[in-house]
């Protein structure tokens, strides 16, 4: 979800610097402005790159590295999975970790309800088998 909105904000901020760009060009040629002349050599390189340097750096730090933190933290929390972890899965399912088995997890539901689910569909981990206190919330975060 928070990777839809970053790229809602990319497109909005990338549509208005081309807008800019398109406005800028068509006032020139509508005053009668003679074009510019590209600069040569290695500095017109450079002033022809740099806009582009500029939006991949924006493009990484807006969207591609938040969402590798995420995914790193995500990958924190599912490998520190435990028996006796209260968890919620991706259906909104709350259980009881009883067993695990390699990526596959014995979740209890209620007693005499046990289900095996895929430790990728752990949501998240409400209460640590550790210290029996709440684990913290990725909500209280944003």
């Amino acid at each position: 979800m928070q990777q839809c909105e970053c790229l809602k904000m990319f497109k909005n901020v990338f549509s208005l610097a081309a807008l800019a760009i398109l406005c800028v060009g068509s006032f020139a040629a509508a005053q009668g402005a003679p074009a510019p002349q590209a600069p040569q050599g290695a500095a017109g390189l450079f002033v022809t790159m740099f806009p582009i340097l500029v939006f991949g750096a924006i493009f990484y730090f807006l969207l591609l590295r938040p969402q590798q933190k995420a995914n790193q933290e995500r990958q924190k929390m599912l490998t520190a999975i435990k028996r006796n972890d209260r968890v919620l899965t991706s259906g909104g399912v709350y259980g009881t970790v009883l067993n695990i088995k390699g990526d596959i997890l014995d979740v209890k539901l209620a007693d005499n309800v046990k289900v095996e689910v895929n430790r990728s569909y752990i949501a998240k981990v409400i209460t640590s088998a550790q210290n029996g206190a709440a684990a913290p919330s990725q909500d209280a975060k944003s």
